[in-house]
């Protein structure tokens, strides 16, 4: 635990937002900041005990999800204030919460030569997806999520890609490269995309798969495919695993209303209405779920428990070769 006190902060007394929105109406958010701060404080509790990390927009949907807080901007900065008032008086563990926008960055280093051997055990593993016909992604718009669903992609050893929005022209290009190889290689390749149910996020769906199959269309190395003669998507997929209309109704999700700014929800709002729905209002078990079981379904399960035994193996006579060297 990381819980250190650095000032006295307000922890009690009455909390009243308003919360005005585009067509005018407003909503109070009036309650009282003691019982805000329990309620913060059970479902850190809750998240620390499955080991996950939170991030503020996450807690934000977590008491949104148990109508604690209301769904708005301005809450949501309420929020945040008090959050800060709960660290800062030691109530709250600081390593609870993480800002996966702002990591700071050093380069490896290690004490001595043992402690990089140890180093190279612990980080030891094989290519878990040797041998796969489909090579797969995950990819995501949201950079929040990447601590939740790296665990995911860890385990399974696949790459995950996280465009903090629209994905620009050269993250594309790379992405063109990378499965390019893969295809000329005989393997087929399958994007799992997992984002927002609002105007931008469906949008980014066909974004990411139009350009992509753009380059490969017209690309200079496209005779270079092993399936010259089959269309694209046979080898290429782009497959939403989320956030779908079915995953919204069946998890309840807590709904915010649409920015009429953006320039694509004309055609949402003819669809869906004027709301939207954003992933992080998942809990990270269900989130997690939801990507095992699609990753599960495009890969070759018995293969890759062989695999895993392999990696087994190689790992423990690594181990017994480096204990045999001291």
């Amino acid at each position: 635990m990381a819980t250190e006190f650095f000032e006295k902060r307000t922890l009690q007394g009455s909390i009243n937002v308003a919360c005005k929105y585009e067509d005018g109406t407003v909503r109070y958010w009036n309650t009282r900041k003691e019982i805000v701060i329990e309620h913060i404080k059970e479902i850190v509790e809750e998240y620390q005990a499955d080991g996950y990390i939170l991030t503020l927009r996450q807690l934000h949907y977590q008491l949104v999800t148990k109508n604690y807080i209301i769904n708005h901007d301005t809450a949501y900065k309420k929020l945040g204030n008090i959050l800060d008032d709960c660290r800062y008086s030691g109530i709250i563990d600081w390593e609870a919460i993480e800002d996966r926008g702002r990591v700071p960055y050093l380069p490896y280093w290690a004490h001595d030569h043992q402690d990089a051997l140890q180093d190279t055990i612990n980080s030891f593993r094989i290519d878990r997806q040797n041998g796969q016909d489909n090579h797969i992604e995950l990819w995501t718009e949201k950079d929040a999520l990447s601590g939740i669903l790296r665990r995911t992609t860890e385990k399974y050893h696949i790459q995950l890609v996280v465009n903090k929005g629209y994905t620009s022209s050269s993250a594309i290009y790379k992405a063109y490269q990378r499965f390019l190889r893969r295809i000329r290689n005989g393997q087929t390749v399958t994007v799992l995309y997992f984002g927002d149910h609002d105007p931008s996020g469906l949008d980014m769906i066909r974004d990411i798969r139009e350009r992509l199959e753009l380059m490969f269309n017209n690309g200079e190395n496209y005779e270079l495919f092993l399936y010259p003669n089959k269309p694209i998507d046979e080898v290429f997929q782009v497959v939403q695993i989320g956030l779908s209309m079915a995953q919204i109704k069946k998890y309840k999700l807590p709904p915010n209303p649409t920015k009429l700014t953006d320039s694509r929800s004309n055609n949402y709002i003819k669809q869906f209405g004027k709301i939207c729905w954003e992933v992080d209002a998942l809990k990270p078990q269900i989130l997690t779920k939801i990507v095992e079981t699609n990753i599960e379904k495009q890969i070759d399960i018995p293969l890759f428990k062989r695999v895993l035994e392999t990696e087994s193996e190689e790992l423990a006579a690594l181990k017994s070769f480096l204990s045999e060297g001291e």
